[in-house]
């Protein structure tokens, strides 16, 4: 039984990954400029919280090996996107396990549960811009005095994809994907 359990939890990761990795390289395939500096990648990061909110630690396991493989297929292997690809993650974690901590439910049946949603999605941006900007600018790849102007797109982006893609996903595609037991 054991065995046919975590047999399920490996398909399911590899799943999510694939699906991540996918999406992610579409995204940069499909609209790699964006406008006002968003890029497409970040209509992928709202699938990650629907992931994430659906399969647990299944889900964030499966959305890091997803963005590092994506990451692979469209450029190479480097140790960057082990560490980048974490903030994305993290962004994602935020934002459900805010929701649960603060005992709201991500399937937005409330106004209250509306309302503790946005304000974490304000904030969730901000987290994974603090994380791999931050990184950048600690190893090199940005000067610092670039920081605060690479911040405000990553952040607007997130924000506004978070909004407008995250919570029609979190509101009406979760409860579906909950009913027919995925």
């Amino acid at each position: 039984m054991k065995e046919t359990r975590r047999g399920m939890e490996i398909i399911v990761i590899a799943v999510l990954a694939g699906l991540t990795a996918v999406l992610d390289i579409f995204a940069v395939i499909g609209f790699p400029t964006g406008i006002l500096s968003v890029s497409a990648f970040y209509v992928s990061s709202a699938f990650y919280i629907l992931f994430i909110y659906l399969f647990g630690w299944k889900g964030v396991l499966g959305v890091y090996l997803g963005l590092i493989l994506s990451s692979v297929i469209s450029g190479g292997f480097s140790l960057f996107p082990l560490y980048g690809a974490w903030g994305n993650v993290v962004a994602s974690v935020v934002i459900v396990y805010g929701m649960k901590l603060l005992k709201r439910n991500c399937e937005l049946k409330k106004a209250s549960d509306i309302l503790v949603m946005a304000v974490l999605f304000l904030i969730a941006p901000a987290v994974s811009a603090l994380w791999v900007l931050g990184g950048w600018v600690v190893v090199g790849i940005i000067p610092g005095d670039a920081f605060w102007p690479a911040f405000i797109p990553w952040w607007i982006g997130g924000v506004c994809v978070y909004f407008i893609i995250g919570t029609p996903l979190m509101k009406f595609v979760a409860p579906l994907a909950k009913r027919f037991n995925l």
